[in-house]
């Protein structure tokens, strides 16, 4: 049994065939261009943002350790070894704050400290203003801390029992008396400021270790340099200790640390932070270190999220810089653009076709109509109304072959049946008549 399809229906799957078709192509096509431009966005912005920050804390360093070169050799060179007054350094000391305050305003305090527990630091403020802090036998050996760079000032605070040589600060330099930095303390003083010290030995004339020269750097500096990075809005980038541990990042609530008794901390670990980007970036990375993959593409609650971390070394530091973008920090709006020119497309393409539609079911109708006269004019219906309303272009057509195919169709018994009734004339006739309306 044959299909007979409606002409009006199969001109609709066509064109809806079409249009599916192209609407396909093209949201596949944007689908494949959208993976590969977030997977090269994905890794040259993280790339970017990585170096950029790596070599920003490489300087943000590496200001502080110059100053505090500067000051071992100053003491070194004026043979400044007084063992009880350390009033010598202080115009020294006082000048060089007053430079970092202008120059270097990651450096928060300028010490030194000797082997005989006295002690000379000049703190700046957050206000740009500068403390005397000084402990010697001018002081009852005991730490002042005086509102002013000057000893007749007021007081601010004093600390008794200070022992500088067992500071995280100092005490390392017994067992490796060689430029290093400190592991994160608190300070001993009215503030108790997070801080990071790089040290620098001090040797007597008989080469022994007489002092340590620092130069403290605030943990709250380094929060405050990650927060002036510029990020993409949602991305997140922080700093962790070769342990896990969160030093520091982008985001302005850090996470608690825990300090102890001695001055010294416990860091948070970086996968319980309580920011879920952190936490989520730090487990997926401590996950795959065996597998010594530094930079991810995770799927996280159904969204891609790149990550990167870079090692970062100086002198006994050994960081970890972590950069963690989700899709929408790295590609915005991109994918509801996208959206939204597949609709316009769609309904461009749904509105086209159908117009396409309606303009080819028209021009079919008279051509339906002529085949309609024609096939009932071949089966011997003589009194069938010849087409000469058609339109003018119709007209113009060759519809003599046209209908000459389907006269070429017509039964035998239709032609016998005209001779014999005898009206051939009269049928001839109206043949010509209608061709002739039909050529007019």
């Amino acid at each position: 049994m044959k299909l007979h399809i409606h002409l009006g229906t199969l001109l609709f799957l066509f064109f809806a065939l079409l249009t599916g078709g192209i609407l396909f192509i093209f949201v596949h096509t944007q689908h494949m261009d959208y993976d590969s431009l977030l997977t090269q966005q994905g890794k040259n912005t993280i790339h970017g943002i990585t170096e950029h920050t790596a070599l920003r804390i490489s300087e943000l360093l590496k200001e502080p350790a110059l100053v505090n070169y500067t000051n071992k050799t100053y003491i070194r060179m004026q043979s400044l070894y007084d063992e009880n007054d350390l009033s010598p350094l202080e115009p020294w000391f006082q000048e060089i704050a007053r430079q970092a305050r202008e120059h270097t305003p990651q450096i928060s305090t300028v010490n030194y400290g000797n082997i005989y527990k006295n002690y000379l630091g000049i703190r700046i403020n957050d206000d740009e203003s500068l403390n005397l802090m000084v402990q010697d036998t001018h002081t009852n050996d005991s730490l002042y801390i005086y509102e002013t760079l000057h000893r007749s000032g007021p007081i601010a605070a004093v600390f008794g029992a200070y022992d500088p040589t067992q500071r995280p600060w100092f005490a390392p330099l017994f067992e490796s008396p060689t430029k290093q930095w400190s592991e994160v303390y608190v300070n001993l003083d009215e503030k108790a400021e997070l801080t990071i010290t790089h040290m620098l030995p001090v040797f007597s004339p008989q080469n022994t270790l007489y002092g340590a020269a620092i130069v403290d750097v605030k943990l709250g500096r380094l929060h405050a340099f990650l927060q002036e990075e510029e990020i993409p809005p949602g991305g997140a980038v922080y700093i962790t200790t070769s342990e896990g541990s969160l030093l520091a990042s982008s985001y302005k609530t850090q996470d608690t640390i825990t300090r102890s008794e001695n001055g010294l901390v416990s860091l948070p670990k970086a996968m319980q932070s309580r920011h879920p980007l952190l936490r989520q970036s730090a487990t997926a990375l401590a996950q795959k270190t065996q597998d010594k993959k530094n930079s991810l593409a995770l799927l996280i609650e159904n969204k891609e999220i790149f990550v990167n971390s870079t090692p970062f070394h100086k002198d006994n530091l050994h960081w970890n810089i972590v950069v963690a973008m989700p899709e929408a920090a790295l590609m915005g709006d991109v994918r509801q653009r996208q959206r939204n020119s597949r609709i316009m497309v769609f309904t461009l393409l749904l509105s086209f076709s159908f117009a396409a539609f309606l303009l080819f079911h028209k021009a079919l109708v008279p051509i339906k109509t002529i085949a309609e006269i024609a096939q009932k004019i071949s089966r011997g219906a003589r009194n069938t109304p010849s087409p000469h309303a058609a339109p003018l272009y119709l007209k113009r057509m060759n519809l003599p072959s046209l209908l000459g195919i389907c006269f070429g169709n017509c039964k035998i018994e239709n032609r016998i049946s005209v001779l014999k009734t005898g009206n051939l004339p009269t049928y001839l006739n109206e043949t010509k008549h209608s061709w002739k309306q039909i050529l007019i």
